[in-house]
């Protein structure tokens, strides 16, 4: 049974861990595609999901070779929301295109709750 991987950046990381799952921390920057291909390598991970800051700063190329793999599946989630940002319609795209990645089909996530 495949297990969840979480990327975090170290002030996200402890939150992850409370909730269950393997957490590789990492730091915007040069290490943050060599911590990527450990959380894809890892032998019970089936999703691994990075935190939005961190797979920003990943190059395309790399995001899009771990894209295009069939396990485990990768995908971005929001990150923490600060006072200034982001925006929420922004935090739903990516949400909405993180399901739409692991499940095939497009869900819009609305603003007032409830899909479509």
């Amino acid at each position: 049974m495949g297990h969840l991987v979480v990327l975090a950046s170290p002030p996200l990381a402890d939150g992850f861990r409370l909730a269950g799952a393997l957490v590789l921390e990492a730091a915007p920057g040069p290490g943050c595609e060599a911590a990527l291909s450990a959380a894809v390598a890892s032998p019970d991970a089936a999703l691994v999901a990075v935190t939005a800051d961190l797979w920003d700063a990943i190059p395309d190329r790399a995001r899009g070779e771990v894209e295009a793999l069939g396990r485990p599946v990768v995908v971005p989630v929001p990150g923490p929301v600060s006072p200034a940002g982001p925006d929420p319609a922004a935090r739903r795209r990516l949400i909405a295109d993180a399901v739409r990645r692991a499940i095939g089909h497009r869900v819009e996530v609305s603003a007032v709750g409830g899909a479509r």
